[in-house]
């Protein structure tokens, strides 16, 4: 009996459970199959492994809309053609904080006399079908009762993670406040605010913090040599490291649900430290250094400063809010980007003597560091990985970006920069997937 001659439906529920390299092999074998493998499930299911998603199988939304919807959202990138532009004022009051994640706008102002810190945070609401998030509309949270100094959001769990400074006890308390991004009320799944560090009397530490939320966890460094990873929902640590200052933390990403990437710009050469840690709530700070991958820097190219950014994917599961009614609608999409296929960009300002910055853009594919290449060397556990054994997957270039007048956001495998000048600005969409 031949394969062609099973019944249609026979055959699409087995060619179903291919991958999508399968499902590109199998389509040239003869017309009938390549006619099969037309067919919407099949075609949803290649072309996802194509742009790098996968699909939420309980999601309400039928095959066909899903299609539609990854059609849809890759041609925009493709054609840098969103279908909608909305142009909307960020207010008077100088910004001090925000932060764009999926569809969210949140900007914190300086108000009440306080030359540092949020007092107040404005939301906006950025129409996207792929959200579901409707219509333009904006609101502003309740007035804190001390300043933040920073903050981050999760729209796919309406949360958005405030920082905090107390220092009315004598000595420099900082807290991480875990609130609903609809209302600013305590987040429901939260146990409360978390303690991130706390000096002694008359000791502070510094104010630059670099703050990102992957599913449970919410990552946290502050004056680049103090490390703490927690989960908002238990208020439990599940990774504490502090450092001296000639071996600073200068950026650090989520790698995936249980892997964090460090990046040590002071040793030489520079490197990415991936520290594994525990997910699991009975032994909560079991971390474990799982190696260090080499870049091309070393020690006399001072980092100045790294900024890293990526895609946190979404837990798959299914999220929706209307905590303000018709004015808020957010439905999670019904395919996330795979953690493997996500982008890691890393922009490094290097200063080589006093009067001149260097700036480099590295793009990483997420699964570049989560395979150990073959013949490394392993020592006390750890794998230590040349960048001639890696770099080469990777994206290199230098930039002319600087701190003071770029942005860069990431979607998946989509990047998109934008650059301020004096009389226009430039945005630039760049994709770094090997696939397309």
């Amino acid at each position: 009996m031949q394969l062609v001659s099973l019944p249609t439906e026979v055959l699409i529920h087995i060619f179903s459970n291919l991958d999508w390299k399968s499902i590109l092999r199998v389509q040239s074998v003869c017309k009938k199959i390549h006619e099969l493998c037309s067919s919407t499930s099949l075609q949803y299911g290649l072309l996802l492994g194509i742009a790098g998603y996968e699909d939420v199988s309980n999601h309400l939304v039928s095959i066909s809309q899903r299609l539609d919807l990854l059609k849809k959202v890759e041609s925009s990138f493709s054609y840098a053609n969103f279908g909608h532009k909305e142009r909307f004022s960020l207010g008077e009051e100088s910004i001090s904080s925000y932060d764009l994640q999926g569809g969210f706008f949140v900007q914190g102002e300086n108000g009440g006399g306080h030359w540092i810190g949020t007092n107040s945070t404005d939301i906006y609401q950025l129409p996207s079908s792929f959200n579901n998030t409707g219509n333009f509309g904006s609101w502003k949270l309740p007035t804190f009762e001390r300043p933040i100094r920073d903050l981050t959001l999760d729209p796919t769990q309406d949360l958005l993670v405030l920082i905090e400074e107390d220092l009315s006890q004598g000595h420099q308390r900082i807290s991480l406040h875990f609130k609903s991004l609809t209302t600013g009320e305590p987040h429901p799944l939260s146990s409360g605010s978390y303690l991130a560090h706390q000096t002694e009397p008359g000791m502070s530490v510094g104010l630059e913090f670099i703050i990102a939320v992957m599913g449970s966890f919410v990552g946290l460094l502050f004056s680049s040599q103090i490390y703490t990873i927690c989960n908002w929902k238990t208020g439990k640590t599940h990774m504490k490291l502090s450092t001296t200052h000639d071996d600073e933390i200068d950026g650090f990403f989520f790698l995936d649900y249980g892997r964090v990437g460090l990046v040590r710009g002071q040793r030489s050469p520079a490197e990415i430290d991936i520290y594994k840690f525990s997910t699991s709530e009975d032994i909560p700070q079991s971390t474990e250094l799982m190696a260090k991958y080499h870049l091309p820097f070393d020690g006399r190219l001072r980092f100045q400063r790294v900024y890293c950014r990526s895609d946190p994917a979404p837990p798959t599961t299914i999220g929706t809010s209307t905590a303000l009614g018709s004015n808020f609608s957010y439905s999670s999409p019904p395919f996330v980007s795979r953690v493997e296929d996500r982008v890691i960009v890393m922009d490094i300002l290097l200063q080589p003597d006093e009067d001149h910055v260097h700036s480099y853009s590295i793009l990483i594919r997420g699964e570049t560091l989560m395979n150990i290449p073959k013949g490394v060397k392993c020592i006390d556990g750890t794998y230590l990985i040349p960048s001639e054994l890696w770099m080469h997957q990777t994206f290199l270039q230098p930039t002319l970006f600087s701190s003071a007048n770029w942005a860069c956001f990431v979607y998946g495998s989509h990047l998109v920069r934008i650059k301020a000048g004096l009389r226009c600005m430039e945005v630039t969409f760049l994709d770094f997937n090997p696939r397309l």
